[in-house]
């Protein structure tokens, strides 16, 4: 069963790779962070942002607040828990406007584009009132719980929805005093650990395991010096999840006939005699 699901979730994340190979980092937290007008409930951008935490939660959004209340100038930040980094930071002004300082761009282009699916809002969905704490009033929840309109069919929340997510929303007002709702923003965050998937080396793979040529026409090579390799397997698999190829591997060298597959990307996995997928990686086709 650990190999299945090893494997099982390595294809999954490589469908996401295939189109948007820069989207998900294996072995970091990928965070998405999406502005919506507070007003008008339009997409305004989106940021991803990438952190290296791996006693970061996968289970829960390991989100921690940093609220500062403005006499003249205040601000709002939240962290990664525990690694403390900041994914967000917010200015707010009293009588006046702030901004968002980080992250310092948004952009509207693909990922951030539409999509034709339609994701539905997380049952876990954080709401998170101006100060960072739980919203509270049944109204404000339901006005909060709208932003998730704008975002359900973008292409990055498709993205995060087909590999397991986390997620949250907060009311960000960085004009406080008299309430000026012409800034006023809601913050989606869609979160993604996946430090599950990281390959963890064994041994120094640059000596010990190769995989060539890629891109490849006809036999791809699988070379070990390993004195276990005979208990070695490979699996190769179409971008659309489908097993293609898969065999044991020989003790030095091992060679993989592709001469009948169909041009374009595939994936492979080698997996040791744990279960356990010591190297995988795209391959292309010719």
């Amino acid at each position: 069963m650990k190999a299945l699901f090893l494997i099982v979730s390595f294809f999954s994340l490589s469908k996401a790779f295939c189109q948007y190979d820069t989207i998900i980092h294996p072995g970091q937290v990928t965070i998405a962070t999406l502005v919506i007008d507070y007003q008008t409930y339009n997409f305004d951008g989106g940021n991803i942002s990438y952190y290296d935490c791996p006693s970061c939660s996968n289970d829960t959004f390991p989100l921690q607040s940093e609220y500062v209340n403005p006499s003249d100038f205040g601000y709002m930040k939240f962290k990664l828990d525990p690694s403390l980094d900041v994914i967000f930071n917010g200015s707010i002004v009293w009588a006046g406007e702030g901004g968002i300082f980080y992250p310092t761009t948004f952009g509207s282009n693909l990922p951030f584009a539409n999509s034709s699916t339609n994701i539905t809002t997380p049952n876990d969905f954080l709401i998170l009132d101006y100060d960072g704490s739980p919203m509270q009033g049944q109204n404000p929840v339901n006005d909060a719980l709208l932003s998730w309109n704008a975002i359900r069919y973008l292409e990055i929340t498709k993205v995060f929805s087909s590999l397991g997510f986390k997620s949250a929303v907060y009311f960000y007002a960085p004009a406080v005093g008299a309430f000026y709702a012409g800034p006023a923003k809601y913050i989606i965050f869609l979160y993604h650990q996946d430090g599950m998937l990281a390959v963890k080396p064994l041994v120094d793979l640059e000596n010990y395991l190769k995989v060539y040529p890629n891109p490849v026409i006809d036999d791809l090579v699988i070379e070990t010096n390993a004195s276990n390799a005979l208990n070695h397997r490979f699996v190769i698999y179409s971008i659309e999840g489908e097993e293609v190829l898969k065999g044991d591997c020989s003790l030095n060298s091992t060679k993989v006939n592709c001469s009948n597959l169909e041009s374009g990307i595939y994936f492979y996995a080698i997996v040791n005699e744990e279960n356990e997928i010591i190297k995988q990686d795209r391959i292309m086709k010719q």
